[in-house]
């Protein structure tokens, strides 16, 4: 069996109507525009969903507004006197071993 891709077809539905498509089981026509004004084509092919899920994705003012507790703290230290995180006998020493730092501990 072989088909053929019209280049031109255009099928445009919103989520409500692929929502509607999939409980109907019904398909939407493609169609193909006329260089007349308000004039489609109507081609054989038809769009079907076979599947349709809708998950509501929560923002983080949706978490805090539904009393959602959050504990955060931030600690800087600008003290020099510490010593380079590159060097071994800084206590911001960055180990590439992974071993954590008075700091990290």
């Amino acid at each position: 069996m072989t088909s053929k891709f019209v280049a031109n077809s255009k099928l445009q539905k919103s989520v409500a109507d692929l929502e509607k498509l999939y409980h109907e089981r019904t398909g939407a026509n493609f169609v193909m525009p006329s260089t007349r004004h308000g004039q489609e084509k109507v081609l054989k092919g038809q769009l079907f969903v076979d599947q349709y899920c809708e998950k509501e994705q929560f923002s983080f003012i949706d978490y805090i507004s539904s009393g959602f507790e959050l504990n955060f703290m931030v600690a800087v230290d600008f003290t020099a006197s510490n010593g380079s995180p590159q060097q071994p006998d800084s206590l911001h020493y960055i180990d590439v071993c992974g071993r954590l730092n008075s700091y990290q501990k």
